[in-house]
């Protein structure tokens, strides 16, 4: 039951990255927010969910894993229930960057309490492969919800399912896992944590607004570098990148491929191709059956190739399919 919980809120956590993916275009028109204010709406979630996970893990090492847990679960259930009850833009902006602050704190402490409820490392193993799994499909499941519930109900009704898992997994959690033990109190790399979440912020505002706050959001990112390389106790050593740049930078271009698609193809099955949002939900759904099987699959070719081998593989088959996506757009285009 334990695991069964850290699951079904780690695919709420993910699913609350997608669930207003279907819901774009009723969200803009009922709160009639230009195309720069949607991809602020739509990606505040992920600016602060990615750029204070490393505080979060943090804090769960030095504060305590459950309740760093606690604490996350009812910070995002708040935060998505104000989301739903938003009356204009700037309110629901905030929101959701508050969902992803609850997020930040309850994803890398959920991922901590899945070896206290897993102490043997083989069963550990297995855990993870399905948690891996359990994170492809909560994007698939925040899409495809999103659509059914705007078939029926206004687009605010796609908050109620994150309210509903934080509710009831917030008082389970104390139920279900030991107290902490007493927890290490460590220095706090709070100069980090803020320039990476403002940096980020402001890279991608100033792309669509303003090249002085790009170029201000690359110093922050830059100062995020020169305080890690600073501080005594980083959020992220830079030891920790020396083997791993290649592996962060296909997890990164993959994640933003997949975030920028999900965006435009929303947009474009519903204002171009003229699709309903249940029938563009159902489209999301078309490439689920292979997203769940490449955890497995995955897992049993790094097993037998190395993970170099499966990485490189991987990234040749992204890119050709890309190629021949980009190929077929052109060539309808020059047809029509």
């Amino acid at each position: 039951m334990a695991f069964a919980l850290l699951g079904t809120v780690q695919v709420t956590l993910i699913a609350a990255i997608t669930v207003i993916t279907v819901a774009l275009s009723a969200v803009q028109r009922d709160l009639r927010v230009d195309d720069t204010g949607m991809v602020l709406v739509t990606s505040a979630y992920g600016l602060a969910f990615g750029g204070l996970l490393l505080l979060g893990g943090r804090l769960a090492d030095s504060r305590g894993r459950r309740r760093m847990f606690v604490t996350g679960v009812v910070v995002f259930g708040l935060a998505s229930a104000a989301a739903g009850l938003a009356p204009w833009a700037g309110m629901l902006l905030i929101a959701r960057f508050a969902q992803g602050v609850g997020a930040a704190l309850a994803a890398p402490a959920a991922m901590a309490l899945v070896g206290v409820v897993f102490p043997d490392g083989h069963r550990r193993g297995r855990a993870m492969a399905i948690w891996g799994v359990l994170s492809s499909a909560g994007a698939t499941a925040g899409t495809v919800l999103s659509g059914v519930v705007i078939t029926w109900v206004p687009w605010r009704w796609v908050f109620l399912a994150p309210v509903v898992v934080s509710a009831v997994a917030a008082p389970v959690a104390v139920r279900l896992f030991p107290p902490d033990h007493p927890p290490v109190r460590g220095r706090i790399d709070w100069l980090g944590a803020v320039p990476a979440t403002a940096g980020l912020a402001l890279l991608i505002y100033g792309l669509q607004r303003s090249g002085w706050m790009a170029f201000g959001g690359i110093a922050l990112l830059v100062l995020f570098g020169w305080a890690e390389c600073r501080s005594s106790a980083p959020l992220m050593p830079l030891s920790f990148l020396r083997r791993r740049v290649l592996p962060l930078i296909a997890v990164t271009a993959c994640a933003g491929a997949m975030a920028t698609g999900f965006y435009l193809l929303s947009l474009y099955l519903q204002e171009v191709r003229g699709l309903s949002t249940l029938q563009t939900s159902a489209a999301f759904l078309l490439p689920a059956p292979a997203v769940l099987a490449s955890g497995p699959l995955a897992g049993w070719l790094i097993a037998r190739l190395a993970i170099r081998r499966v990485l490189a593989a991987a990234l040749l088959v992204t890119a050709l399919f890309a190629a021949l996506m980009r190929r077929h757009q052109v060539s309808k285009g020059e047809s029509e």
